[in-house]
């Protein structure tokens, strides 16, 4: 059985919301390293910050949400399509 459309849009944006929040703490250091080593303008280094934050967690987002892999890395079900030995 599959969520409803109204908890499967909720759990994307809040990927969506998680994942910006982890480029933030990543990325925002790194376009700041750039800027004060003089590689960009901060105008630069914040557009191609702004730019990967949204790429990357669209990315991770639309795939986990979208279409979902029906079987894992290893060829194995997914867990709800397992059957569980008692």
């Amino acid at each position: 059985m599959s969520w409803p459309i109204k908890y499967r849009a909720l759990s994307f944006i809040v990927t969506v919301g998680v994942t910006l929040g982890e480029a933030l703490i990543i990325g925002g250091p790194v376009a700041l390293v750039a800027w004060i080593a003089g590689l960009a303008t901060l105008t630069n280094a914040a557009l191609w910050f702004a730019f990967g934050a949204a790429l990357w967690s669209l990315g991770i987002g639309s795939y986990t949400h979208i279409a979902p892999p029906a079987s894992g890395p290893n060829g194995s079900a997914r867990v709800s399509q397992m059957k569980v030995n008692r």
